[in-house]
Parts: structure tokens; C-alpha cells; sequence
């Protein structure tokens, strides 16, 4: 045990002046009594309650500096302490710590250890270590050792590495590290190897067979030929691999030098065994799937065809149409032809496309090549609509509607010498669409619109339309 005539555990807190004392990791309630000293920074006081294991009040006011967080002492000097019963415990205490200091390690005999409710009725100097989350008499005292006293009551002491502590109700051996409590109670003979006991280990450091669970594969074998598989050092489970016949056999009984314990690992019933009348590795053709190359004859051409087109190639509406513009880049002097919309007005572009027969005569998508005119940051809003004029309709004419504008905004790259895309999808093309009729696309700068926030030209350099095909050819 750990005996002292004061006690030092954490640190106190009192304004000057102050009789209220609080305290932090401290546990006050057991060893301190009314009539005990305080003592911190060179001051002394009589201590005239306690009355938790925080909280103290002194006799008078803390004659010294107000104290926050800071370390101290209690001396154990009060008038009760010198009763004789009181006398007669310390006594008692010296000569157990006597009877330690003799053995050489501080070594135990207890009641039970691990307990968190104290015993209804313990006899004088019976002794428990206390569990981690003790309740009643024992709250706070956690991993303490608690000793009965003759009043009934319960004296702590503080746990101390090196401590020893024999549990006579388990037969067990604890001792204190600085983790905590530990078991190092040896493990008995009779679990060694035993059912609910301790595994072993044999002359190669490896734990015997018979104490490990059945197991359904071990090892795996590649081996090119019978010879070779039966020379195998293998046990019940492993599997050797046979490339010289492409089949796996798998040990079921040592040992693995007869054949008859080597069982073959069937393919599932229903496994295919040939391909288009062939065995073995099979490279088929078309010709070697039924209809394959009918079916293939009218998709291998359709799908989706994109044309490109250069600016230069739209005519600027007569009625607020873009400006024609002419970049010449400064270092190779590229020159680029571009349509300029304007920031502030709508300005318009248009061209008109004679349609393939192989068209499929639905949506198209669009996307927008074009440079911003300076390096400053914003989003430029374009918008693409079409119209599909067809031949001698008298009501699909060249004056006819356009259909729905799609919108997209895009930053600019902050570079006016880089380019800039916009993608822009599922454009319908109002009138009705046919074999070889005329489609007219005009792409305008939808400047009005809240989401265009550049101030500059936007240059249209070059335009993708895309459709998709349904047909092998446009005869």
C-alpha cells in the first residue's frame, strides 16, 4: 500500500481571500478530515469541512495569493487523528507496510478483484480491488484497493506500478502496469491443448495440426503430367492443376503418391463442350454465327455523322446579323475568318444544309467552336434553332417558323487567343422533316439573357452538326 502523512493528488483553486476550495483530480472524501492543514505557496490553513471529494472550506480566509490549478499538500495533523483507534489503524498500517517492504514486492491477498459494489456485510481488513466502474461506498475509486475497516467503513489506497495483488476467489495474480491492472496469472497445464484452453506450439514453432480446424484447401499445385502430381508433397485438400490434360484433381486422403485419393474436380453438368462444331481453342467468324452477316449488312454504315463548318461558310441575317471579323495571330500570323456577336444586341447567323437521304429525319446536336474577343471572364449564352423545308409542299415553305431555340452559356477560357466549345443538344427542327429537304440552322448570341455576363465579342470560328443516319447509303 501507499502510506503518507499528507495527501498531494491534483491541484486546488481559491481566490485570496477565499474559504471555498475546489479541487481538480482529487478525491478528498476518505483520507481528509475536519481539522487537517492545507499548505501551497508558503501558506497554511486549517481546513473546517470537507465536503465532497472536490470541495473543501477553510477555517478562514486564504491569507496568501489567490491559487488556480495549482499543486499543494494536506498534512494529516488534525486533533481527531490522535484518538486512540486512530493511533491503533496507523499502527496497524506501518507494520502491514513493514511486512511489504520485508517480501520485496507489494504483493496482496484480496477478497476479489475487479468488484464494482462493495460487500454487504465485510469483515475488518478484508481487502478488494476495486473494478473500473465501482458503485455505493466505492464510486470514484476506481482500480483502488479498498480495505474494511472496524467502523464498517472503507479505507483507499491509491493503485502503484510494481503493486501485486493475489485474488483468492479466482486464484488469479494481478498486477499494476502503467496501462492498468493485468492478469499474470500463468496459464494452468491442464489447458494447454485443451478444449477452451491455450493452443501450443510444436518443435518448429508452429501449432500442431490437431489443434487447428479442418481446412478445405491449403495449397495450389500447376503440374504438367500424372508423375508429377503423384510426387507431390501435398495433404487432404490441395489441388494440383494438370496442364497436360486441362483438368484439376484435388487430394481427398494422404497419401499423395496413389493415384485413387486424387479425384477429379467435374465441370458442372450442362458445361459447354464445343463451339460452332469445334473442340478446343476456337476462333470463330461471322460466317460461323447464323444470320450474323445479314444482320450486320445494314448497321455497319448507320449511326451518327457529323459535318463540320467553318464560319465563313454562315451568311449573317440581313436584320441584325453578326459582324464579319478577321484574326491574324501575332507570333505565326494565322489568319482566322470568325462571326462577331455582339454583347449587347442579339445578333443572328444562318446556313442552310441539303439533307442526305440517309438521314434519319429527327433531332440534331450542335457544338460551337468560337474565341472570346479579350481575357477578361464571363458566360457567353448561345442558342441554335432549325427548320426543315421540304420540296412542293406549299405550307413547309422557306418563310416558315422556326422551331425551339436550345440555350447554353459557357465561360469564356479568360484567353483571347485560346478557343472555347459549347455543346448544345436535341435541337428540333420545325415543318417536317424528309428525305433531301432543306435544313436551316441560325445560331444567335442570346445577349438580353441574364446568364450572358461577358462584355465582349464572342467569335464563332466553326460549327459541328451532328445527326444520326438510318440508312446504308443515300440511294
Amino acid at each position: 500500500m501507499s502510506f503518507s502523512d499528507f495527501y498531494a493528488t491534483g491541484t486546488v483553486t481559491v481566490p485570496a481571500g477565499g474559504t471555498a476550495v475546489v479541487g481538480a483530480g482529487t478525491l478528498w472524501s476518505t483520507p481528509i478530515v475536519a481539522g487537517d492543514t492545507l499548505e501551497a505557496g508558503g501558506r497554511a490553513v486549517r481546513i473546517l469541512d470537507v465536503v465532497d471529494n472536490t470541495h473543501l472550506t477553510l477555517a478562514y480566509g486564504w491569507p496568501g495569493a489567490a491559487l488556480a490549478g495549482s499543486s499543494y499538500i494536506i498534512v494529516y495533523n488534525a486533533p481527531s487523528r490522535t484518538t486512540g483507534a486512530y493511533v491503533a489503524e496507523r499502527l496497524r498500517e506501518l507494520i502491514e507496510r513493514q511486512r511489504i517492504l520485508d517480501d520485496g514486492v507489494p504483493t496482496y491477498v484480496a477478497k476479489g478483484a475487479g468488484t464494482n459494489a462493495p460487500p454487504s456485510a465485510p469483515a475488518a481488513s478484508d481487502l478488494y480491488l476495486v473494478g473500473s466502474a465501482p458503485t455505493g461506498a466505492w464510486a470514484g475509486y476506481g482500480g483502488y484497493l479498498a480495505v474494511a475497516t472496524d467502523a464498517g467503513a472503507w479505507r483507499f489506497t491509491a493503485p502503484a506500478q510494481g503493486m501485486r495483488l493475489y485474488d483468492t476467489a479466482t486464484d488469479a495474480t494481478w498486477e499494476r502496469h502503467a496501462a492498468g491492472w493485468v492478469n499474470i496469472s500463468p496459464v494452468p497445464t491442464s489447458a494447454l491443448g485443451a478444449a477452451n484452453g491455450v493452443a501450443t506450439l510444436d518443435s518448429g514453432g508452429k501449432v500442431p495440426a490437431a489443434q487447428l480446424p479442418a481446412l478445405a484447401i491449403t495449397e495450389t499445385f500447376p503440374v504438367a503430367s500424372q508423375a508429377a502430381m503423384l510426387a507431390l508433397t501435398a495433404q487432404a485438400g490441395d489441388v494440383a492443376i494438370r496442364s497436360d490434360i486441362r483438368k484439376s484433381f484435388i487430394l481427398s486422403a494422404s497419401p499423395a503418391t496413389t493415384l485413387a485419393n486424387w479425384l477429379e474436380i467435374l465441370a458442372p453438368l450442362g458445361a459447354v463442350s464445343s463451339v460452332a462444331g469445334r473442340t478446343g481453342d476456337v476462333t470463330l467468324g461471322t460466317a460461323d454465327v447464323s444470320g450474323l452477316d445479314a444482320s450486320l449488312a445494314g448497321k455497319l454504315t448507320t449511326g451518327t455523322r457529323s459535318m463540320c463548318i467553318p464560319a465563313a461558310a454562315f451568311t449573317p441575317r440581313t436584320t441584325s446579323g453578326a459582324a464579319w471579323g478577321l484574326v491574324e495571330t501575332a507570333a505565326n500570323k494565322r489568319m482566322v475568318r470568325t462571326l462577331d456577336f455582339d454583347p449587347g444586341t442579339a445578333e443572328y447567323a444562318q446556313i442552310c444544309i441539303p439533307m442526305p437521304k440517309s438521314w434519319n429525319e429527327g433531332t440534331f446536336t450542335a457544338r460551337l467552336i468560337w474565341q472570346p474577343g479579350d481575357g477578361a471572364v464571363g458566360n457567353v449564352r448561345w442558342a441554335v434553332r432549325a427548320a426543315c423545308v421540304d420540296y412542293y409542299d406549299g405550307t413547309d415553305n422557306l418563310d416558315r417558323a422556326w422551331g425551339t431555340a436550345v440555350a447554353v452559356a459557357t465561360a469564356t477560357s479568360g484567353m483571347s487567343t485560346a478557343t472555347c466549345y459549347t455543346d448544345i443538344t436535341t435541337v428540333t427542327p420545325a415543318g417536317t422533316p424528309a428525305n433531301n429537304a432543306l435544313l436551316f440552322v441560325e445560331i444567335f448570341r442570346d445577349a438580353a439573357d441574364a446568364a450572358d455576363t461577358y462584355g465582349a465579342d464572342a467569335k464563332l470560328v466553326a460549327v459541328y452538326v451532328n445527326v444520326t443516319l438510318d440508312a446504308v447509303n443515300d440511294a
